[in-house]
């Protein structure tokens, strides 16, 4: 290690504030059987990540969350039965 071992490396310390990482997931699934054997499904998913400094406050926590914005996706999948 050259010089000796590193100073130590400490989170959340009496001088330092600590980070957090909120993250918030959606989802939905519809499923639509038009016939048989075929059917077509959709699915959304909503998510939110968010970082910021540890704080005691709940609510804030999640306004923190809610003010990121969303990533949005949508798949869309179909099947078809042939022959009866």
């Amino acid at each position: 290690d050259g010089a000796g071992s590193a100073s130590p490396f400490v989170i959340g310390g009496s001088n330092q504030r600590s980070f957090v990482s909120r993250a918030l997931r959606v989802n939905a699934v519809l499923r639509w059987e038009y016939r048989g054997g075929s059917s077509v499904y959709v699915v959304w998913q909503q998510s939110r990540d968010g970082e910021g400094l540890l704080s005691d406050d709940y609510q804030d926590g999640i306004n923190r969350v809610l003010d990121v914005p969303a990533k949005n996706v949508l798949f869309v999948k179909a099947s078809y039965r042939l022959g009866r």
